[in-house]
């Protein structure tokens, strides 16, 4: 039986892309920009997109790397890479991971409430 084809990037460009945004988060694009322009804080937005993109690109970079030298998911490189003990912090990720997806979802609800309410007339 053949075993089926991976999924993957077409082009680098589209990985950076995906991966940025991952890193900087929703939050971080969405609302944090509007409410520093409304309240007077439209200076410190430019720092604030550069060391933005900075360091979620310094993160992306040492995740590509951790995940190639470790040839696994978080925690195999983890345990490949620094041994069972260090393991441990790859579970602390997928459970970061099940947080922040959780707040994900909790926006989403309040995007499907919005769009109901534009709807309806509210």
């Amino acid at each position: 039986m053949a075993r089926p084809k991976e999924k993957t990037f077409t082009g680098k460009a589209g990985f950076i892309l995906a991966s940025v945004g991952a890193a900087i988060g929703l939050g971080a694009i969405w609302k944090f920009p509007y409410m520093a322009g409304a309240e007077g804080g439209a200076a410190f937005l430019i720092p604030y997109i550069f060391f933005s993109f900075t360091l979620a690109f310094g993160l992306l970079l040492a995740e590509i790397t951790l995940g190639k030298a470790g040839k696994g998911g978080i925690v195999t490189a983890y345990r490949n890479l620094g041994g069972p003990f260090w393991s441990v912090l790859g579970y602390l990720g997928i459970l970061i991971g099940f947080v922040v997806l959780s707040f994900y979802s909790v926006v989403g609800g309040w995007c499907l409430m919005y769009l109901f309410e534009s709807i309806v007339g509210f």
